[in-house]
């Protein structure tokens, strides 16, 4: 059972699916971001216009797909197989944006598909059923979503009820004064739903485990709405009687809302096997976009893949979504210098998007999904590092006439300007020793809070505000500008 990747479809086919640690796999837009491991399960995180970022399922097992044998009362998960019953199908595909995960028990072929679209604050998952045997199967499709509603601790907002103009769960968080907008989640699907349930004190009990619900014991889930817990688990039922050889395909959606209106408007769009191939399309097309823009060729396939392949989406991931926990100045700017090679209009965009939070001062804010309130003093490095490599990469000087405005400032500036405070902030900012304050943070997290004083002195900050110099003085060469600043 060995791993191995699979070039020509851009894909990572794992074969030994326990293995010590959890593969992970993201897809993502500008506001929602997912993750899958082998199984399935992960983040499904979106930000909002304030800079909140929130995940809209639980951590632990969070996305699944039930299957139960009518005629026989057996169930199993199929893209986890909790009992390691003897599968003789059980893989997953890892794409570019999207996983896959394969499973064939008792005759019953299932694939589950997941990938967030280009645009929306959501996930999609297409389940293919396919009755493998020369015999008719009963069954009964359970589709599982463990959704985190804590949008505040007050658990009394949160309810979760089936709603009709949706085919599905919606769940919300009407709370005062909320910390957001997205108060709303939602679990719908394209095909009739038999049963449903909205908790998993029903669902998999309060003594059980979710690898063995109690309600897969009985022949339908309860219909049941909940409120007054922040932990609400929407799953739905389906029944198939499938000839021998007969397929079905089950569509889902599920996201985060501000309203149940705006959920029915992505219901009514998307739920349809035509937006779904549209949209799985687009993803593939724009991860393509820049795969053959640098090929290596050595000796070892594997390196091969690793760099023509796979390190390109994920210094993609580091541009647009920063570390995941939140989207700051330093990890854009450093990931932005490593991609922009492979697409320096995109680059350049990302250059532009992170200025608007360098502050009059000079000195960027920290990280701004969400807030950090720190003043951490590495920031405005990254600015020179970042700007003469897209330079030296592009030649575009243009940017550097391009005016951005500081954060929650009317002022606006060039680039070269924002250049120019950015340097004066690090050769204000010195101790006692001539060395540059070290502030809430330099870089290393390690050591954060040293020069919460004002006192403590950054050996490395001064060293990387040596190299920005440098950097910077060839900046201003471009424009013949060196004296802009005293270098």
């Amino acid at each position: 059972m060995k791993n191995q990747f699979v070039d020509d479809k851009k894909e990572y086919l794992i074969k030994n699916m326990f293995p010590k640690r959890p593969w992970l796999n993201y897809a993502w837009n500008k506001d929602y971001v997912s993750s899958f491991n082998q199984f399935g399960f992960g983040i499904s995180r979106y930000c909002d216009s304030k800079g909140l970022l929130r995940n809209i399922l639980q951590k632990d097992d969070n996305r699944l797909i039930f299957i139960k044998d009518e005629q026989s009362g057996e169930y199993w998960a199929a893209n986890r197989n909790y009992d390691n019953k003897p599968f003789d199908v059980f893989e997953t595909s890892v794409g570019m944006g999207y996983s896959k995960i394969q499973s064939k028990y008792r005759g019953i072929k299932t694939s589950m598909k997941c990938f967030v679209p280009t645009e929306g604050m959501y996930e999609c998952w297409e389940v293919e059923l396919e009755n493998t045997t020369d015999v008719e199967k009963k069954i009964s499709l359970y589709a599982y979503a463990s959704v985190d509603m804590s949008v505040t601790v007050h658990y009394a907002y949160a309810e979760g009820h089936f709603e009709k103009t949706i085919n599905g769960v919606y769940c919300s968080h009407d709370a005062y004064d909320s910390p957001t907008d997205i108060g709303g989640a939602f679990f719908a699907t394209n095909r009739q739903v038999c049963a449903y349930e909205t908790t998993d004190r029903r669902f998999k009990g309060i003594y059980s485990d979710i690898g063995h619900p109690i309600a897969l014991k009985g022949k339908y889930l309860a219909n049941e709405d909940t409120c007054f817990e922040n932990e609400i688990a929407p799953t739905l039922q389906f029944e198939f009687r499938l000839n021998a050889g007969q397929k079905e395909k089950l569509l889902f959606i599920l996201g985060a809302c501000k309203n149940m209106e705006e959920a029915q408007t992505i219901c009514k769009s998307m739920l349809n096997e035509t937006a779904f191939e549209n949209e799985f399309n687009a993803v593939k097309k724009g991860v393509d976009r820049f795969q053959n823009n640098i090929i290596i060729e050595t000796p070892d396939p594997e390196i091969n893949s690793r760099i023509n392949i796979w390190i390109k989406r994920q210094m993609e991931l580091g541009k647009d979504w920063g570390r995941l926990y939140g989207k700051g100045f330093r990890d854009i700017m450093q990931d932005i210098a490593g991609y922009l090679a492979l697409e320096p209009e995109s680059a350049r965009e990302r250059i532009l998007y992170c200025l608007a939070y360098q502050r009059e001062n000079g000195n960027p804010i920290r990280q701004w999904n969400p807030y950090e309130p720190k003043v951490y003093m590495d920031g405005a490095v990254w600015l020179f590092f970042t700007l003469n490599v897209y330079l030296k990469e592009t030649r575009d000087f243009s940017i550097l006439e391009e005016k951005v405005k500081y954060y929650e400032s009317d002022i606006e500036e060039t680039v070269l300007e924002h250049c120019v405070r950015g340097m004066q902030f690090l050769q204000n900012n010195l101790g006692e020793h001539g060395l540059n304050l070290w502030g809430d943070g330099d870089w290393n997290d390690s050591l954060n809070g040293c020069g919460v004083l004002g006192k403590g002195e950054s050996l490395w900050l001064s060293e990387a505000v040596i190299k920005a110099v440098k950097d910077f003085k060839e900046i201003a060469n471009y424009k013949t500008m060196l004296n802009v600043c005293e270098l």
